[in-house]
C-alpha cells in the first residue's frame, strides 16, 4: 500500500470510526446493555469520549490549531452569559424554594458538559469542516438503517428496545404508528435527525452532484415517517437549496433537482399502489393525513397541528404575573411559587425558567450571534450552510425543548469555528472590523 492509499485509508477510517462516535452522541439512548444506568446514557459517554480525544489531540499536535475571529468571541460571550444564568438560577432557587421538576440548576451544568466543552474538543478532532460533515452523514445513514429496519420488521424493534431498554414513551409511540430508530423517535428525535439534512445539503454546495439531493429527499422521508415535522424542516432546506442555486448559469441544475423530485414522486405513487405496501405508506404517514383533515373541520387559527401545541388539555402556560417576569427556574412542573408549567416548545418553557425579561434578552442575543456568524461567513456555501443551521435550531426550538437539549448549538459552532479557521485572513479582517 502507498502513501496516498494509507493516508486516504487513515482518512476513511477517521470518519467512520468519528461517525459512530457521534451517533451516540446525537442520539439519546440507555446503555443498560453495557452495564450502565439509565442516567448514563449515550450522549453522556459519547461527549466524554469527544473531550478526551480532543484533550489528546489537541496536546499530540501541541495545541497549533487556534480558534480564531468571530466565532471564538461569540462563543466566549455565550460561555459568560450561561455562568451568570446559572447564578441566577440559584438565585431564584433561593428565594423561590423547593421546585418540583425540570429546573434550570440541573439544566445549565449538564448544557456545559455536553454541548460546550465537546465544540472545543471536536474543533481539535477534525481537520477541516468537510471532515466533519462527512461523520454527521455517516451517524445519519446508521440511524436510517435503525428507522427502516425496526419500521419495517416490528419485531427487531421490539428487540432494540429490549436491547436498550427504550422508555415507555419511544414504546407507545411505536405502538401508535410512529416510525423510530434507536434514541430516535417522534419530533424530538426527528430534530436531531436533520443533522442529516444539513450534511446532505453541505455536500449538495459543495459537489453539485445530484446523487446528494436524492440523498437529501430520502432523508426528509425518511425523516417525515419519524415525525411530521421532518416534512416542514426539510421544506425548509429544499428552499434553501434553490435560494442557493438560483442563478442564470445554474438553471440546468435547478431543472435537473426538479426532475429528480417528480421521478422520485412518480415511484413512490406507484410503490404505494399495491396493497401492502399502501398500508404500510398510510400507517406511516397517517399523522400528516389527520393534521390535513382536522384542520378542514376546525377555524383556522385551530389546526390541530398548534392547537394541541398550546390548548392541549395537559397544558399548563402561567400568564404574565411578577414571578413570570423575573423566572421560576423550573420548565417543567411546579415552582416553589406555586407556578406550574407543562408545556412544549423552548420559547414557552423558558419564558417560565429564565422569566420574560430574560427570556427575551436571551433569545436575542443568542440568534443575533448565530445569524451574524452565518452572514460574515467567508465563503457562499459555508454563508448557506450556518443560514440552515440557524434556520433549523429556530424551527426545532418553537417545536420543542431544542436549544438545551440537542447537539445543534455544539454543531453550529464547531462549522463556524472550522469556517472561519479555513479563513484565516477573513477572519483578522471581521475582528478588525
Amino acid at each position: 500500500m502507498n502513501i496516498a492509499n494509507k493516508v486516504l485509508f487513515t482518512k476513511v477510517f477517521w470518519v467512520l470510526f468519528c461517525g459512530v462516535i457521534l451517533f451516540g452522541y446525537i442520539y439519546t439512548f440507555n446503555l443498560t446493555i453495557l452495564g450502565f444506568p439509565s442516567e448514563i446514557h449515550s450522549t453522556r459517554v459519547t461527549a466524554t469520549i469527544i473531550i478526551l480525544l480532543g484533550l489528546v489531540k489537541y496536546v499530540t499536535r501541541n495545541g497549533n490549531k487556534q480558534m480564531v475571529g468571530a466565532p471564538k468571541r461569540s462563543l466566549r460571550k455565550q460561555i459568560v452569559f450561561h455562568i451568570v444564568a446559572f447564578f441566577y438560577m440559584i438565585f431564584l432557587a433561593v428565594i423561590n424554594g423547593q421546585w418540583d421538576g425540570e429546573n434550570m440548576v440541573t439544566i445549565l451544568p449538564n448544557f456545559f458538559y455536553v454541548t460546550i466543552l465537546p465544540v472545543f474538543a471536536l474543533f481539535y478532532l477534525f481537520d477541516d469542516l468537510e471532515e466533519f460533515m462527512a461523520s454527521i452523514m455517516v451517524a445519519t445513514v446508521i440511524q436510517t438503517f435503525f428507522i427502516w429496519i425496526c419500521t419495517t420488521n416490528p419485531q427487531t424493534g421490539l428487540t432494540v428496545d429490549i436491547l436498550f431498554n427504550a422508555s415507555e414513551y419511544t414504546k407507545e409511540g411505536r405502538l401508535v404508528g410512529y416510525a423510530g430508530g434507536l434514541g430516535c423517535i417522534t419530533a424530538p428525535g426527528l430534530l436531531r435527525y436533520t443533522t442529516g439534512f444539513v450534511a446532505s445539503i453541505y455536500f449538495l454546495f459543495k459537489t453539485k452532484k445530484t446523487v446528494f439531493f436524492i440523498l437529501y429527499l430520502f432523508f426528509v422521508f425518511t425523516g417525515t415517517m419519524v415525525a411530521r415535522t421532518g416534512l416542514f424542516i426539510g421544506l425548509v432546506g429544499l428552499l434553501i437549496v434553490f435560494a442557493f442555486f438560483f442563478s442564470k448559469n445554474k438553471f440546468r441544475t435547478i431543472l435537473t433537482s426538479a426532475l429528480v423530485v417528480l421521478l422520485v414522486l412518480f415511484f413512490v405513487t406507484l410503490i404505494n399502489q399495491r396493497s401492502s405496501n399502501k398500508d404500510f405508506f398510510d400507517e406511516r404517514f397517517q399523522r400528516m393525513i389527520s393534521l390535513y383533515e382536522e384542520s378542514q373541520e376546525k377555524e383556522v387559527e385551530e389546526v390541530s397541528f398548534f392547537d394541541n401545541y398550546i390548548h392541549s388539555s395537559s397544558t399548563y402556560l402561567p400568564e404574565i404575573s411578577a414571578e413570570t417576569l423575573i423566572g421560576t427556574g423550573v420548565i417543567s412542573g411546579t415552582s416553589g411559587s406555586g407556578i406550574k408549567v407543562n408545556v412544549d416548545g423552548g420559547f414557552l418553557r423558558l419564558y417560565v425558567g429564565y422569566g420574560l425579561i430574560l427570556c427575551v434578552f436571551f433569545y436575542l442575543f443568542f440568534y443575533s450571534n448565530l445569524t451574524r456568524l452565518a452572514l460574515r461567513a467567508p465563503d457562499r456555501i459555508n454563508r448557506y450552510l450556518l443560514v440552515t443551521m440557524t434556520f433549523f435550531i429556530f424551527m426545532g426550538e418553537l417545536k420543542e425543548w431544542f436549544i438545551y437539549s440537542s447537539c445543534y448549538f455544539c454543531f453550529f459552532y464547531v462549522a463556524a469555528l472550522l469556517v472561519y479557521r479555513e479563513d484565516r485572513s477573513f477572519s483578522h479582517k471581521i475582528s478588525q472590523s
